[in-house]
């Protein structure tokens, strides 16, 4: 049971600023989340492509933290399904109110790629580059380095995450008062 809106061949983004004002869902097994996948994978299937996670949430376990997470290929020390690192965000019960939730995403001066991620406007963690490892075939800063479309979602039921749903479940939510996107041109 899911919902989601994707901006997938319509809109994408390549580096810039996307917030989000949301309030999200208290309910058991309830996994809000905004998140950009590649519009056309340039580097293979997920998780070689990349994933960027601007805003994950788990409803019942912990409502005052978010996450922000980078998925892409294994590195040598990594196992499982590939390269994964987060942030966290922590601030009060983002269930009870909306909150601003934020990524910015950059080429620096030196022509390195930079991903900062926000709560409310207040940074939260960062990564650059040198923190994961590029595409195979491709560039320092790739998968990070071409267009991505914008998912905003909610699953339910997802046990890893925000816990089995009971079979009554109903009321879960996540509103979205709006998104906002800035792009040099």
């Amino acid at each position: 049971r899911s919902g989601l809106i994707l901006s997938r061949n319509k809109r994408t983004y390549t580096y810039g600023y996307l917030e989000a004002h949301m309030k999200l869902s208290p309910a058991q097994g309830a996994f809000p989340a905004w998140w950009l996948m590649p519009n056309n994978p340039m580097y293979g299937g997920w998780p070689k492509c990349g994933e960027i996670d601007i805003m994950e949430h788990i409803g019942a376990n912990d409502k005052t933290t978010a996450f922000g997470t980078l998925i892409c290929d294994r590195a040598p020390e990594y196992d499982g399904y590939g390269f994964k690192k987060s942030v966290v965000g922590r601030g009060p019960d983002f269930t009870t109110d909306f909150h601003t939730f934020g990524l910015l995403w950059e080429k620096g001066t030196d022509n390195r790629v930079i991903l900062r991620w926000f709560v409310d406007n207040v940074p939260i963690g960062m990564y650059d580059q040198s923190e994961w490892p590029p595409a195979p075939g491709g560039p320092a800063g790739s998968p990070f380095d071409y267009p991505y479309h914008m998912i905003i979602n909610l699953t339910m039921g997802e046990e890893q995450w925000g816990g089995l749903s009971p079979p009554s479940a109903s009321g879960a939510f996540i509103e979205v008062e709006w998104v906002r996107v800035w792009q040099r041109s």
